[in-house]
């Protein structure tokens, strides 16, 4: 069955520019005069041939991504270089010496609050002691400062 431009654009749901770009890349046509005739059997199988080839690079785009890529890559060392970012390992090693001092805080809790709590009986002054105890700690990480000013 043969369609002109616009049935192949509306049969394959693409823009007539589009079917121009086909053709210029080797779609099966037949040029009668100005109108283009195209089967319809043959541009279905061009197409999935098509798909099955690696599409030729846009140059143009290809230059433009590996410009943006490298703005960006420089962007992030300037970024760097002015303290503005740090690496993952940086702030890997930060969080874990703020968890480990926390830790070490937490574990301390019980040893120090022992001798003050032996005896008491009032379990709302207990609750209370103990409350502080965390409070200090939990105080102490939020004002944590891995790079002190």
């Amino acid at each position: 069955m043969d369609l002109n431009k616009v049935q192949v654009a509306e049969v394959f749901k693409v823009n007539r520019s589009t079917v121009d770009t086909w053709i210029r890349r080797g779609c099966p046509a037949k040029k009668d005069g100005r109108q283009w005739s195209f089967d319809v059997g043959s541009v279905v199988e061009w197409l999935i041939e098509r798909e099955k080839t690696p599409h030729e690079l846009d140059l143009s785009r290809e230059r433009a991504r590996l410009a943006a890529a490298q703005a960006e890559k420089t962007e992030l060392e300037i970024q760097k270089i002015r303290g503005e970012t740090v690496s993952t390992e940086e702030v890997e090693l930060a969080v874990s010496v703020m968890l480990m001092n926390f830790r070490t805080r937490m574990l301390s809790i019980p040893s120090k609050l022992s001798l003050r709590l032996t005896g008491l009986k009032n379990t709302a002054k207990i609750e209370l002691m103990l409350k502080e105890a965390v409070g200090e700690a939990l105080e102490e990480i939020s004002e944590y400062k891995a790079y002190p000013d």
